[in-house]
């Protein structure tokens, strides 16, 4: 009897198997390890650069390094030697060390050569600015990677163009070869697999409502994990988890990625990038959460499994973990979900498959993560700076100066967005509330900055049809522009150990509740009597900083002006996203920025603008303040903004009130230039 019982269940086994019937099929698993060829070949020396071919410039040494600049003021061009590398590259990625002023800048180009004598055309590298890990000062600027036809030979050509007269400057240019075509060790291992897994498509999510994906794990694309290590073994970019409620769209800008559908090939593509990111430039694992190529397969990216620095036979789970925070936009990695487009989409149209795969791979985020793609938030940068409504579903370029991810995607943006919402996986509403308010026991806040409050209390509308309401409070990162520690899963909001439940439609904190200079987000969704969530979730950005008040030209609350302040972002090193200019006159145009102090003392007062060769040097700031006995003061600078532009400087120290006339006044009163209205900071003393 026993022996037919396990003969019947062989012959429905093979059935099963036969005519597909059985999802799981028993598979030889092999798990590949690529170990990628890297060389990085550097021009650093004034013997080194002196082997290429100039026009225009000169070269300098200066305390050992050397300068590469302009003659003239008309343009310049250099030309590289020949850099050959011991091994054929697929991809080369170029980095350099540059000083741009006054609109200055250059433009690097790549060629190959397998022979060292005939070289391709130039390709033109685009620079990968406003991207990375954030705490991380990169001194180079990084080209993204360039795809080649195998060779072993390299040359660059750079263009220098001269800003108003000021040329920029090149002091070091480095060519990292890289290859990792090559399997360093596999093992394998019989085991029961999905069938979509065994047909190599990749793992089968699924989001809460329905929305399914497949995607190509890292070990199925060939991820080298000790590129994530630190020589002690630990991670080297520790994992760090905060609540998703934001979503980018990227490209990698490597045009050798068009239309390849080949999957050995992108895959390869993506293990390069991987070493890019995580050795080249030392962030310690890939920017993007995840990649998607012109077939239409989904790559997961940055390393995310729960209480793991490591992993073996990965679950669907664990593989495209969300909220882990990756590296893919400057000053907005946390709590956001960064995915990139394989190829540059500057000029060249989306496949159908690669856009059908970016839609469904951010469909199963939103779905996941309640996120309306329509809507639009507050966000708290990184750096403390705030971007006010905030796209939810937003691309690079909207958060940077980068033309990521290139004009033929950024076009496709109104349709991700419709088809996401439009998906309505279980037929959910915005939630119309996105916190209606933060009001506190006194009214003093700034912004978004609750300050010395005691008491705040977080305030939404009643939603239909809603019998409770589910939300969690979350600490997001500690002093702005300080790397934070590693924030674990079970402070994020969707880990069930956060999650609280209320009927009320507000809900109160204390100051207890909160550290000082700390950021926090308070997010809320409605549920049925099943418990079943009816809505997107809401959420609300604030921060908690007695000692600091930052002011930017956007705070419409705390700032006001007369004349013409149009806004730009034409010169970079602006604070958050934009400023606004003036041209010369008599004093008749100002800009104010006027504080709400939670405590009275001195403070220093910073101002943050975007230097320029066309700005005044004698721009005029005038401190309104109080002294100890309440008098009303004021005393005015003069600030040189043609110079020491992207960082705060100071315009000295001054005594304030609480309940006095603080602020400060810019004017356009200057003889010549333009004057520049961007950012204020009054910080304790």
């Amino acid at each position: 009897m026993k022996k037919r019982f396990i003969k019947g269940i062989v012959v429905v086994l093979c059935m099963s198997l036969v005519f597909g019937l059985c999802p799981f099929i028993p598979t030889v698993s092999a798990k590949a390890v690529f170990k990628t060829l890297a060389f990085d070949g550097k021009l650093e020396t004034k013997q080194d650069f002196i082997k290429g071919k100039f026009r225009n410039l000169e070269i300098k040494e200066k305390d050992g390094k050397i300068e590469m600049s302009l003659l003239t003021d008309k343009n310049g061009e250099y030309i590289s030697p020949a850099v050959k590398a011991p091994f054929k590259a697929t991809h080369i990625g170029l980095h350099w060390e540059e000083e741009l002023v006054d609109e200055s800048s250059i433009t690097v180009y790549l060629r190959t050569s397998d022979d060292g004598e005939n070289f391709g055309e130039w390709t033109k590298t685009t620079a990968e600015r406003d991207m990375g890990k954030d705490g991380v000062d990169e001194e180079e600027t990084f080209a993204a990677l360039v795809g080649i036809k195998k060779a072993d030979f390299a040359q660059a050509k750079i263009e220098f163009i001269p800003g108003k007269g000021v040329s920029p400057k090149l002091k070091v240019l480095t060519f990292t070869f890289l290859n990792s075509e090559k399997e360093s060790e596999t093992t394998k291992k019989l085991s029961f697999v999905s069938r979509s897994a065994a047909e190599g498509i990749g793992v089968e999510k699924t989001s809460p409502n329905g929305q399914s994906i497949n995607v190509i794990s890292r070990e199925d694309w060939g991820a080298e994990e000790d590129y994530r290590m630190a020589e002690d073994g630990n991670e080297e970019w520790p994992r760090s988890y905060h609540g998703t409620r934001k979503l980018v769209v990227h490209h990698t800008a490597n045009a050798n990625s068009n239309g390849i559908a080949s999957l050995e090939i992108n895959k390869e593509t993506v293990r390069n990038i991987y070493y890019y990111h995580a050795v080249t430039r030392g962030w310690g694992d890939i920017g993007y959460n995840a990649l998607v190529d012109a077939a239409g397969n989904i790559y997961e990216g940055r390393y995310g499994t729960h209480d793991a620095e490591t992993r073996e036979n990965p679950i669907a789970d664990d593989i495209m973990t969300l909220d882990v925070e990756a590296g893919h936009t400057s000053s907005y990695n946390s709590g956001s979900f960064g995915i990139s487009a394989l190829g540059d989409f500057t000029a060249f149209e989306v496949p159908t498959a690669q856009l059908t795969a970016i839609k469904e791979a951010l469909a199963f985020v939103a779905d996941s993560r309640g996120i309306y793609a329509d809507g639009n938030s507050d966000f708290l940068r990184y750096d403390g700076a705030w971007h006010y409504d905030l796209r939810n579903v937003f691309t690079h370029k909207d958060a940077g100066q980068t033309a990521c991810p290139g004009d033929k995607l950024y076009l496709e943006m109104t349709g991700i967005r419709a088809y996401i919402d439009n998906l309505k996986l279980l037929d959910l509403e915005n939630f119309s509330a996105t916190a209606d308010s933060i009001s506190t026991e006194s009214g003093n806040t700034s912004g978004d900055n609750i300050g010395s409050s005691t008491t705040v209390t977080i305030k939404w509308s009643p939603f239909l049809d809603a019998t409770e309401y589910q939300y969690v409070l979350e600490k997001v990162v500690g002093v702005a522009g300080v790397a934070s520690t590693s924030e674990p899963w079970e402070v994020a909001w969707f880990s069930p150990e956060n999650l609280n439940m209320t009927t009320d439609t507000s809900v109160s904190f204390t100051s207890n509740d909160f550290d000082d200079e700390s950021n926090y987000v308070f997010y809320v969704r409605a549920l049925n009597e099943n418990e079943t969530p009816i809505s997107s979730v809401s959420h609300i950005n604030f921060v908690k900083d007695e000692n600091n008040v930052i002011i930017d030209n956007l705070s419409d609350r705390y700032t006001s002006f007369v004349g013409d302040w149009s806004a730009s972002t034409n010169v970079s090193g602006f604070y958050a996203q934009d400023y606004q200019p003036n041209d010369t006159g008599n004093g008749s145009d100002t800009f104010e920025w006027t504080p709400n102090l939670f405590k009275g003392g001195d403070y220093d007062v910073s101002v943050w603008y975007a230097a320029a060769g066309d700005r005044s040097n004698k721009v005029p700031y005038t401190v309104f303040y109080q002294d100890a006995n309440d008098e009303n003061h004021e005393q005015t600078i003069l600030i040189n903004q043609k110079r020491n532009g992207g960082m705060w400087v100071s315009l000295g120290t001054f005594y304030f009130t609480t309940e006095g006339d603080a602020k400060v006044q810019l004017s356009d009163n200057t003889r010549r230039g333009y004057v520049i209205a961007d950012a204020v900071k009054f910080t304790l003393k």
